[in-house]
């Protein structure tokens, strides 16, 4: 179902940060409602509520490890009925966490110990 071939991500989706960051820098109007602004410009996306059996699966497969493959992701992706880019999105989210909860450490250490 997967091959390994790079497959780029086309869809328009938002990161938890980009959502924080435009929440601090609203245009000049304060629109905030969501809907088309004057300049032309698309709303943005409504924030991806995932259930909690797929943040369990989520937690776990990031306990695992913390990049997926690009055929990790897409087999993650389809049985927990997510896009790709909503994985990807959550797991480099997930990653930014766990980078503050263990300053120093590093990102490419095992995740579960030998």
């Amino acid at each position: 179902m997967c091959d390994d071939a790079m497959e780029s991500d086309t869809e328009d989706h938002i990161s938890e940060e980009d959502s924080k960051k435009d929440s601090t820098s609203r245009n000049s109007k304060g629109n905030s409602d969501g809907k088309s602004q004057s300049n032309g410009t698309k709303p943005r996306r409504a924030r991806t509520a995932f259930t909690y059996e797929q943040l369990v699966s989520l937690e776990n497969k990031f306990k695992t490890t913390r990049y997926l493959s690009v055929c990790e992701r897409l087999n993650l992706a389809l049985s927990l009925s997510l896009t790709e880019t909503q994985v990807k999105i959550w797991f480099q989210n997930r990653r930014t966490k766990w980078k503050k909860q263990n300053p120093g450490m590093d990102v490419n250490s095992p995740t579960i110990p030998p």
